[in-house]
């Protein structure tokens, strides 16, 4: 998200609002099997929340301040040596 945000703003705002609704497959408990068997119709409906969340811009400005630290703790990390070093 970090760096996808830096790049395509629009579409991470709107996969953000789109995550919002769906609860995650993996949340759910579903055998892979169970999961081959239903069309992609299904498993929306299985995976669509009865009460989505609301979109929340201080919730998101926290998610991307996360992974923009994580895409870029490399460089942080090096320039922090660096001036260490100096």
């Amino acid at each position: 998200m970090g760096f996808s945000f830096f790049i395509y703003p629009k579409e991470v705002i709107k996969g953000y609002k789109k995550g919002l609704q769906y609860n995650g497959l993996i949340d759910q408990k579903i055998s892979k099997a169970t999961v081959m068997n239903h069309s992609i119709e299904e498993l929306n409906t299985m995976l669509l929340k009865e009460k989505p969340a609301h979109f929340n811009l201080l919730n998101l400005s926290f998610w991307f301040l996360i992974s923009t630290l994580f895409f870029l703790s490399p460089l942080l990390l090096l320039l922090t040596a660096f001036w260490l070093l100096v």
